[in-house]
């Protein structure tokens, strides 16, 4: 300890700035000389500031430790208080189509022709939200500036990577009646975010998926890009028994595209939680399934392998999952503000009790939980190898073949995972039509509008902010409208679910000073967007940008 203490300040701030935040603090807590220069140390303070607050370290822009600490406390504030700094508002003046997507500090719509079908899409259009600057300033109107890509081809869906790659992939479908049936080509096109032409990382541009009959009518699409996977998930609800729902793996710099077969039954939706490690929604068994991607190689034809099985609250015999689709924003190695690893996962359900499929009475819950929780049950031998290589199984004389890198699959009840580390409400009266409701480890809802204005809720499920919160009320502050939960909460069973959902993941949560009637509400590490659509109900024709800092 003495010869540590007689190091430069500056050496000392240095050998602390590789720590993690915590053993900071056991450092400040050693000696007054070392408290002093935890304390005074701009890079220190900012270090102790981003990781508890979830925050990639080296995500905010600044001349000076300082400066980002103080941007950085001054959003946090924002976000505690639920008061915005500034509030832009955008028009959006062309139509358009259903496609949306919020990722990477931009806003993209799809574009439709003015003619035809309102739900074709052929471009899209796309706009790098406006931001404070250091000193808390807003842009004036001239950083509204949309950017515009016209394909002329119908778009079904696209998928971003913006801070990672500059990527957005396009899913496209054109009418091929050359054959005796017509068929739908279905291709993948991937182009540069930025300028909209080919991406100069990929050695295809147009990678061709499948054909499809038209008369498997309208699909659902996801796409997901983390490092050099993008991962393709193609349903058809309206098709019996998952015909022609697919799944694909694609090397999209090497253009190596290649169907993998599903271990259970189609998923409804998915996300990746590390690079190589996803887990899949599956309504038919009620269940959430982890699975890791196994090639020889990153450049080798991948294959899927089961880690986990978790078991979701058990349903009576007579309701069903209509659909339950999910979303974790940011990527895990997106470059992002928030940190991926601590980022939440919000899970959407639709349940529907008596009746033909599709028909019945429909209730919609929503439950969040943490991506680092999922990853917790996999084996940290799973979880710390990229790539796991194939090798020969081993034979057993009058048996079959044994893999011995084959992971053995994990299977855990609701009761014995789900009621601690998660979080379910009720969004019958609640807006789900947009996905994009979470950033980092926060959860903004707001009420449908068909109930009228309302208070807009934000909640965070930080536990370093639920920490500072109890802190705040144990000492007898004036906490304004944040308040903290922490006990179990319960949504009566309804006659849907065995038992009643009980689920207890704290968090903190706040409403809006005032009421608003937005069509939806977005969140990103640093605004709001309140989308008001156009009177086609098909697009959005007017948002504001609520910027927190």
């Amino acid at each position: 300890m003495y010869q540590l203490a007689n190091l430069p300040p500056e050496l000392l701030i240095k050998v602390f700035s590789n720590l993690f935040f915590r053993d900071i603090l056991h450092c400040q807590a050693c000696c007054q000389q070392f408290r002093t220069l935890v304390e005074q140390s701009g890079q220190l303070q900012y270090i102790i500031q981003a990781d508890t607050s979830g925050v990639d370290e080296g995500s905010l822009s600044g001349s000076s430790f300082g400066d980002r600490l103080r941007v950085l406390q001054r959003r946090e504030q924002g976000w505690h208080d639920f008061k915005y700094r500034a509030t832009v508002s955008v028009p959006v003046n062309f139509f358009s189509s259903g496609i949306y997507d919020l990722t990477g500090g931009a806003f993209l719509l799809g574009t439709r022709p003015s003619f035809g079908s309102p739900r074709t899409t052929s471009g899209f259009s796309y706009l790098p939200l406006p931001s404070l600057d250091a000193d808390g300033r807003c842009p004036g109107p001239e950083a509204i500036n949309w950017k515009h890509v016209d394909l002329g081809e119908q778009i079904i869906d696209v998928g971003l990577a913006v801070r990672e790659h500059d990527l957005i992939a396009v899913l496209t479908s054109r009418l091929d009646t050359d054959g005796e049936v017509p068929n739908l080509v279905l291709e993948l096109r991937l182009l540069s975010f930025s300028t909209g032409k080919p991406h100069p990382q990929a050695e295809n541009h147009t990678l061709f998926v499948d054909n499809r009959t038209p008369h498997f009518g309208r699909s659902s699409i996801l796409i997901e890009i983390v490092g050099d996977y993008l991962a393709l998930l193609l349903t058809f609800p309206w098709v019996r028994m998952g015909e022609g729902d697919a799944f694909y793996l694609v090397n999209w710099k090497k253009g190596i595209l290649n169907r993998v077969a599903m271990p259970q039954d189609p998923p409804a939706s998915f996300t990746f939680l590390t690079p190589d490690i996803l887990v899949f929604s599956q309504p038919e068994t009620c269940t959430l399934e982890i699975t890791k991607i196994i090639a020889p190689s990153p450049e080798a034809l991948p294959t899927l392998t089961s880690l986990v099985i978790l078991k979701l609250p058990p349903l009576t015999n007579h309701a069903s999952i209509v659909h339950l689709v999910c979303r974790s924003e940011p990527n895990p190695t997106a470059a992002s503000v928030s940190n991926p690893t601590d980022a939440i996962i919000l899970f959407n359900m639709l349940v529907q009790d008596v009746g033909p499929v599709h028909v019945g009475h429909m209730h919609m819950f929503s439950f969040i939980t943490h991506r680092s929780t999922l990853l917790s049950h996999v084996p940290l031998s799973e979880r710390s190898t990229p790539f796991v290589s194939s090798s020969p199984p081993l034979s057993v004389p009058g048996g079959d073949a044994i893999d011995e890198n084959e992971p053995v699959l994990s299977v855990f009840n609701w009761a014995d995972w789900g009621p601690r580390a998660t979080r379910w409400f009720d969004c019958d009266r609640i807006s789900t039509r947009w996905i994009t409701t979470t950033a980092g480890q926060r959860y903004v809802c707001a009420a449908d509008p068909d109930q009228g204005e309302a208070p807009i809720v934000l909640r965070d499920f930080n536990p370093y902010n639920v920490w500072r919160q109890r802190q705040r009320e144990e000492r007898g502050e004036d906490t304004g409208r944040m308040r903290i939960v922490e006990s179990s909460s319960v949504i009566t069973s309804s006659g849907l679910f065995k038992r009643d959902l009980e689920s207890a993941l704290p968090y903190t949560e706040v409403e809006s000073e005032r009421p608003y009637m937005y069509d939806g509400v977005l969140i990103d590490e640093e605004r709001m967007l309140g989308l008001r659509i156009q009177p086609d109900g098909i697009g959005v024709g007017q948002f504001d940008v609520l910027i927190f800092g």
